[in-house]
């Protein structure tokens, strides 16, 4: 049954326990009188389920790197892209620390409440434990991912505010995800309904972090037991399979691990803050051209290695995944209603004298950078909301393991058939050729190249922060000019839209800033207020 979780999330938890949520907050159940029965926990485990994803933070979250630029202050980027954090300006980062918190809080809830209710079958019950106990370790790891040393406890308290406890060293906090997860990953079933945790999203989370923290070897043999499951594999419908990946009809693919579901009924999965001005959208998103300048060209070059790069028509023989995940100048573009237009951003009016509303200074939704993100939503045709689209969102897919299997092989220095192969699956399957072996033959070419291939592949959803700072070059790609692109659609009826915009050298617009500190968060002046055993991070 279609998005079954969050169907029994509004039908169960939101209807036939109504009269128990007034009476009790989210995060702290009433143990003298609930739950009762095994219904009664199931029904809590799915509850733990409502937003144990910070969508924000897949969809929008490359504005915390280099990839992309959000001009509006308010929606809680700009702090965190100038490195102005401090307590009391933490931006989309409280956010994140508060709900995380709060579901980490409501799953220990569920653990304390549920332990003594008997299943009749002993095995569900352990597997609905797993479920609860991944959601609670995969906060911890975004927890730790975002400050490092964070408080860490599996208590129950009557609310987050209530919780004086000091922060656990980052190590601790790696070793609880770790250990829960190897506790889960055994119980957990390989075939669940959609949304919900499987022995693969919870082997995903283990490969994720320890890829992250620098466990190579775990990380390898986690991305090796998810392909021994022989239930994922890239998907390859399609002539345009990638872009195809991330629309409506194709949703529960062979490559989705686990992704968050959404119901258009809830009006969820907005893409308003995605699209451009000229379509009623906000380009609250807009790419930077330095994750433009990122792709490589058909002929897998780097656009600076490769003769034939022509900069005034930089998008043409480029790699496809450019084109499914950026709307430049010179585009056939739709609007929801199907009404086609040449999508221009760079000229200040149209070829009719009237006002370009998609030119970066004459409306404050326009792109600032002269590019809108459009990966969530290759075809506005097929939208006829665009505040309720209910699109799933990925958590992780398959394309992770192969190249997460890749970059832990590389920096083990294991330049291996295994390696190269785990690569060239996506790289072929976008439509590129397959590595050059004997220009990418050793660690350090290889390295450039797994890292290229991270940032075009999964381009807005979520990794690019984690991995700049990981890797421990975010003080060089965050700290520079923030241009937009410049040139005019001077050959609209073009057959071959590449060649319809001349384009000219960037001009800077404003610049991003990072210190070492901004390599944590700054904890909101708040929680520091209501936990006096919390210390803030160094710097703020």
């Amino acid at each position: 049954m279609k998005k079954l979780l969050y169907l029994l999330l509004a039908g169960l938890v939101l209807s036939s326990c109504s009269d128990f949520l007034d009476r009790a907050p989210k995060d702290a159940f009433s143990t003298s009188t609930y739950p009762a029965s095994e219904k009664d926990v199931k029904m809590l485990a799915i509850g733990c389920y409502d937003g144990w994803v910070n969508t924000n933070w897949i969809l929008e979250g490359d504005a915390a790197s280099d990839n992309f630029y959000d001009g509006f202050p308010w929606e809680g980027w700009s702090a965190i892209q100038d490195g102005s954090m401090s307590a009391s300006n933490t931006g989309n980062a409280g956010g994140l620390y508060k709900s995380s918190y709060e579901i980490i809080n409501r799953c220990n809830n569920f653990m304390k409440v549920s332990a003594d209710i008997e299943f009749a079958d002993s095995d569900t019950k352990a597997a609905l434990e797993g479920e609860v106990r991944f959601i609670r370790a995969w906060r911890y790891f975004v927890l730790t991912m975002g400050w490092g040393d964070v408080p860490l406890f599996q208590e129950t308290f009557a609310s987050v505010e209530d919780a004086i406890i000091a922060k656990s060293p980052a190590s601790e906090v790696v070793k609880f995800v770790n250990d829960e997860l190897d506790a889960i990953i055994p119980v957990l079933p390989v075939n669940t309904e959609k949304g919900r945790i499987s022995k693969g999203a919870a082997l995903a989370l283990k490969m994720r972090l320890n890829l992250f923290k620098g466990n190579y070897d775990v990380a390898a043999d986690a991305a090796r037991d998810i392909e021994k499951l022989n239930k994922y594999d890239l998907f390859t419908d399609g002539d345009n399979a990638y872009s195809n990946l991330f629309t409506k009809e194709f949703e529960g693919n062979i490559e989705t691990i686990l992704a968050y579901q959404q119901l258009e009924s809830n009006y969820s999965g907005w893409i308003v803050n995605l699209m451009p001005n000229g379509d009623g959208g906000w380009s609250s998103i807009a790419p930077l051209q330095g994750l433009v300048d990122a792709y490589e060209t058909t002929n897998g070059l780097t656009i600076d290695e490769d003769p034939e790069y022509d900069e005034v028509h930089p998008w043409k023989d480029r790699d496809p995944r450019l084109k499914a995940t950026i709307l430049y100048t010179g585009r056939t573009w739709k609007n929801m209603a199907g009404l086609e237009r040449v999508y221009n951003a760079v000229d200040k009016n149209l070829a009719d004298g009237s006002a370009n509303p998609d030119y970066r200074t004459n409306a404050n939704n326009a792109t600032k950078t002269g590019y809108n993100f459009i990966k969530w939503n290759p075809d506005l045709t097929k939208v006829s909301d665009a505040w309720n689209t209910g699109f799933d969102i990925y958590a992780f897919r398959f394309a992770e393991v192969l190249l997460s299997k890749a970059e832990a092989l590389i920096e083990q220095n294991q330049i291996t058939d295994e390696m190269y192969e785990a690569i060239d699956k996506v790289r072929t399957r976008a439509g590129m050729p397959m590595v050059d072996r004997t220009k990418y033959s050793s660690q350090a070419s290889l390295r450039e190249l797994i890292r290229r291939e991270r940032r075009v592949e999964f381009a807005g959803e979520g990794l690019r922060r984690w991995d700049i700072i990981r890797w421990d070059i975010a003080k060089d790609v965050l700290n520079g000019d923030i241009k937009a692109c410049v040139g005019t659609l001077d050959n609209p009826e073009n057959p071959i839209e590449e060649l319809r915009a001349t384009m000219e050298d960037p001009v800077r617009i404003t610049e991003n800033k990072f210190a070492d500190k901004n390599k944590l968060y700054p904890f909101p002046q708040t929680y520091l207020d209501m936990n006096s055993a919390l210390k803030q991070n160094t710097g703020y």
